[in-house]
């Protein structure tokens, strides 16, 4: 049953996508460079269902798609609250020696499964406990898969708006490690990808060991065209999209 859950948990970082809230109508391109101007109606992480003009539907596996557009239907995906998850404050975190890693507890046992942070409740009594839940909204805005302890899995961060901010591998750095590279008790693995507010602005890259692979990074502006860097991908836009953003790791 414990191995069960596990896997709903893992599945549920990676897999639960939903129905398209409000319709998105735009041109789809698939990876031999056909286009088709449908809505989207909904999609998984494994493919799309599109519905033409005259009213038929198709499905299409998201890796049929062009790379800016698998990446647009990505960030599409609201995070809400994980079933099963729990609140990051309600882990309690203590540095193993033998590892030199940050080791996470619940209910003083390691953590499996996912852990989300809710955003700050202005309106609640400055003096709260740190743990109150009555301090936070409903409104996830992190959420981080946890396994035996450690970081082992998707992390993702939400702007405000409910727009998914990034998603990227992350795990467990060892301490010492910390001190020496980052400020951080993780590292990243594989593709990093990052949206703007909207989503339409896309940047990613890949990472290896916490590093970034050499020519990796790509950008694309609000009309879904390959641009040199994240400042061209702005470069047409009015300042109401605000400062122009890098690697969200707050």
């Amino acid at each position: 049953m414990r191995r069960l859950l596990k896997l709903l948990l893992f599945l549920c970082a990676n897999v639960c996508y939903a129905q398209v809230k409000e319709p998105t109508h735009r041109t789809w391109t698939s990876i031999a460079g056909t286009k088709v101007d449908a809505e989207l109606v909904s999609f998984t992480d494994r493919e799309v269902v599109l519905r033409l003009k005259d009213g038929k539907t198709i499905k299409l596996r998201l890796d049929k798609l062009a790379e800016y557009d698998r990446y647009f239907v990505k960030g599409l995906e609201r995070v809400t609250v994980p079933e099963g998850g729990i609140k990051s404050h309600q882990l309690e975190v203590e540095l193993e020696n033998k590892s030199n890693k940050l080791i996470h507890y619940f209910n003083k046992k390691r953590f499996s499964g996912i852990a989300y942070k809710m955003r700050v409740n202005p309106d609640a009594d400055l003096f709260l406990d740190f743990n109150d839940d009555a301090g936070y909204t409903n409104n996830v805005w992190e959420t981080q898969l946890f396994k035996n302890g450690v970081l082992n899995g998707p992390h993702k961060k939400i702007w405000q708006n409910g727009q998914k901010r990034y998603e990227v591998e992350s795990y467990s750095h060892n301490a010492k490690k910390i001190k020496v590279s980052i400020k951080r008790d993780s590292y990243y693995n594989g593709l990093y990808i990052e949206w703007d507010e909207t989503g339409k602005i896309i940047k990613v890259k890949t990472y290896k060991d916490g590093e970034v692979v050499k020519s990796s990074e790509k950008f694309w502006n609000n009309k879904g065209e390959p641009v040199d860097s994240i400042e061209e991908a702005y470069k047409k836009l009015p300042m109401i999209h605000g400062p122009l953003f890098g690697d969200c790791v707050g």
